[in-house]
């Protein structure tokens, strides 16, 4: 005769080989759920669990409180700064100006160009800073590890219809070579489970914003550091780029997806204070979207406005003496102060220190 179970003693035993089950390591929730016989709906459809689709979005009330407070420092070194004098100098000189100084397999910057990251030049930063930025983040980590395509601004150009004189399939054809390089290194539509973003810096007007596709999560993103989203400026891009965006998936990549579906989002970024407003800080602040936003990240806590004069200064550096730039003659040119201080001092040239502490 078998021993009687009272409901107890059942409820404690269901209850222990239920959280056994669920603790299981490697087993998705649908998995876990139908081996207790629990009938739930699951969008995982049996796969391996995904990461969270929601955008964070600080709360109202916490909007302009402490969540946001930015207490990030970037630290720069007298090194550093002698580098920067040294680039500054260097872009100005007309022997020196039309030299490449940063080359990343054949993505190359000539001083000049990289002496529009100096607020003083009162010009935006220059497309080929950006396009090298971008290839700098696909070689410090390629999209299979993390899972975010940089495209160069030349594809920004296309979306945005802008012509191009003597050769008006440039962009076309541009655009196209991009899209399937991009697509072929790590595929767009890949089946696991972590969503692609795709980054589209862009420079319509005179002013740079990023464009920004996450493939799975379902979201066109803008990330401004003027315009919000009620604005002419944002209003007439939106109408632009994401019906482009869209052509573009379906001629070069030519999957079926639900873009129909996607919801347009314009991201709580750092903003330009307004106070001391400059439309040439626009590049900087697209080049640090570039390198952090991710949609379960605070940008607000990341950087502000205030720490824009130190980062060009970083980022002056980190381009310079990148291990991916190959240039390694104007590396050491660079680096080498004493030779560059002497043709300075020959040639009258003005030190730049004071606009760094003044901007």
């Amino acid at each position: 005769m078998s021993k009687a179970t009272t409901f107890h003693d059942a409820c404690s035993s269901k209850t222990i080989h239920a959280d056994t089950i669920y603790n299981k390591p490697y087993m998705s929730c649908f998995q876990k759920c139908q081996r207790i016989r629990f009938n739930l709906g699951s969008s995982s459809a049996g796969k391996q669990p995904r990461r969270p689709r929601r955008i964070i979005q600080p709360n109202s009330y916490f909007r302009n409180f402490q969540v946001n407070v930015c207490k990030a420092k970037y630290i720069v070194s007298t090194e550093d700064l002698l580098a920067y004098e040294s680039v500054l100098f260097l872009s100005s000189d007309p022997q020196f100006a039309s030299k490449k100084v940063i080359n990343y397999d054949n993505v190359q910057v000539s001083y000049k160009q990289l002496g529009t990251l100096r607020r003083s030049n009162k010009v935006s930063v220059d497309m080929f800073v950006i396009n090298a930025f971008c290839r700098k983040l696909f070689k410090d980590k390629h999209p299979k590890d993390s899972r975010r395509h940089y495209f160069f601004s030349t594809v920004g150009d296309y979306l945005m219809e802008h012509p191009y004189e003597g050769h008006p399939k440039f962009l076309h054809d541009n655009c196209g070579k991009c899209f399937r390089l991009a697509n072929g290194c790590f595929n767009f539509t890949s089946s696991d489970y972590v969503s692609i973003i795709l980054f589209f810096p862009i420079n319509h007007g005179d002013h740079w914003f990023v464009f920004v596709v996450a493939i799975h999560d379902g979201y066109f993103i803008f990330l401004d550091s003027v315009f919000r989203e009620d604005q002419d400026y944002q209003k007439m891009v939106r109408s632009i780029v994401i019906p482009n965006i869209v052509k573009a998936w379906d001629e070069f990549i030519g999957v079926d997806w639900n873009f129909d579906e996607f919801v347009i989002h314009h991201a709580p970024v750092p903003k330009q204070d307004l106070k001391f407003f400059s439309k040439y800080d626009d590049g900087i602040f697209v080049m640090k979207y570039l390198e952090l936003w991710y949609p379960r990240i605070n940008l607000m806590q990341k950087f502000s406005s205030t720490n824009i004069s130190d980062i060009r200064v970083r980022y002056i550096n980190e381009m310079v003496f990148s291990e991916h730039n190959s240039n390694n003659t104007e590396k050491n040119l660079v680096r080498n102060h004493n030779v560059v201080f002497e043709m300075r001092r020959n040639s009258g040239f003005q030190l730049a220190t004071s606009h760094i502490s003044g901007m």
